[in-house]
């Protein structure tokens, strides 16, 4: 591996004269059909343009087979973490929600997830955020991927910011605790209208389970929009 990254890094004057010598052997030693191939495989499984792998030369130079295939190896390592959660992966733990993530999946992965996240049973922890979740998701798929969290079996700890979200907003995190009755601790942030939306204190005080809860204001908040908060943390024995 290591000789690898050095051909993929290098810059050509840096080569000794011997290495720059020898990478045609290097390529025949290693199987340039195969390597081409398998880069192809690798970049149209995920979501990268087909035709990257075949230049408009019928002789690729090893640089571009190995940056191809480096390319794709790196964006297969950021998704198997959906094969991890389908398969019900006692070790995944802890999921981050957030566009950085979802924009690496193809549609057919984004399909898969949305199919596999309810049915986890050993996810313990989730962070959720809504910054620019659109860009990448449907209405759709936002509510879908939501819910989903709420049914996850093992949750115990929910962390979520809002961002920009309009889908994201405190009617669908009071959803998400009403399902996730094994919930221990919420932290939100982003949610500045709160006395606008009693379902989410409603939530919270028949909630059985919680027993942390911080919610972030923003400045100069009216302290009337907290009454029905204040009256609903209070009579939470378990908090």
């Amino acid at each position: 591996n290591s000789g690898v990254y050095h051909i993929v890094s290098s810059e050509r004057s840096m080569e000794p004269p011997q290495q720059r010598k020898s990478r045609k052997s290097i390529a025949d030693g290693m199987g340039l059909d195969e390597l081409r191939s398998w880069a192809a495989t690798m970049m149209q499984a995920y979501g990268a343009d087909e035709g990257k792998a075949e230049e408009a030369t019928d002789e690729p130079s090893m640089n571009d087979l190995l940056r191809a295939a480096r390319d794709g190896h790196t964006r297969s390592t950021k998704v198997k973490w959906t094969d991890r959660l389908r398969e019900n992966d006692p070790e995944l733990k802890r999921l981050d929600l957030s566009a950085s993530l979802i924009k690496e999946l193809t549609e057919f992965q984004k399909a898969d997830f949305l199919h596999a996240l309810p049915q986890n049973e050993h996810v313990r922890i989730v962070h959720l955020s809504g910054m620019q979740l659109n860009e990448h998701m449907t209405e759709e798929e936002i509510v879908s991927m939501c819910e989903s969290v709420g049914k996850l079996r093992g949750l115990e700890e929910l962390f979520v910011f809002r961002g920009a979200s309009r889908l994201l907003n405190e009617d669908m995190v009071a959803r998400i605790c009403n399902e996730a009755t094994g919930l221990r601790v919420l932290m939100i942030w982003g949610y500045g209208r709160l006395g606008k939306y009693p379902n989410l204190a409603g939530s919270l005080r028949n909630h059985e389970s919680l027993e942390r809860i911080t919610i972030t204001l923003p400045k100069n908040t009216p302290y009337a929009e907290l009454d029905i908060y204040g009256m609903a943390l209070a009579s939470m024995q378990q908090l």
